[in-house]
């Protein structure tokens, strides 16, 4: 179930139109390590996690490349999740997030109430250029598996050559 999870999370990811998503133009943003980006977005990310009744099982980071650029110092980091809601209430939680991000001013780009109770959301903030995109629409466990998706903006790598793919899994919290 955990790789159908990631499969379908993946494909979503890429449904939502977020893979690359960088407000900047590749090059000109903001420079860091994606050690040092990674450090700094996970904060950023457990904040989101934290407004939601969850048990978070994973997550995961990678430094991935932006997508409109072929160069090799210009990455975003991606951090993935997968997570419970032990009360079966993942829908109701994914619509009240999506109520308090635009309250905050975010950017919704997604908000889909699906025929089996599930939500499937997306939205920017404003002040970092982060995207989230957060999902309990599965065929199994609508109302108890959510995956998330949180993207920096493109940043531009200082040291040179960036390592793409997986950088590490992690615990939450």
């Amino acid at each position: 179930m955990i790789a159908a999870l990631i499969r379908s999370g993946v494909g979503l990811f890429l449904t939502l139109g977020l893979a690359g998503a960088g407000v900047a133009t590749a090059g000109s943003g903001p420079s860091g390590t994606p050690e040092d980006v990674a450090q700094a977005f996970m904060p950023r990310v457990e904040r989101v996690i934290g407004e939601l009744a969850v048990d978070p099982e994973r997550l995961s980071v990678r430094a991935n490349r932006c997508s409109d650029t072929e160069r090799d110092d210009v990455f975003y980091i991606w951090i993935g999740l997968r997570a419970r809601a032990p009360a079966g209430d993942a829908g109701a939680q994914l619509r009240n997030l999506h109520d308090a991000w635009k309250k905050q001013g975010w950017e919704v780009t997604r908000y889909r109430l699906l025929d089996n109770g599930g939500v499937n959301i997306a939205a920017r903030d404003p002040e970092t250029g982060d995207s989230h995109a957060l999902d309990s629409g599965f065929r199994t466990g609508p109302e108890h598996d959510i995956v998330g998706f949180f993207n920096t903006p493109c940043f531009r790598n200082p040291d040179g050559t960036t390592a793409f793919g997986h950088m590490f899994d992690r615990a939450p919290g």
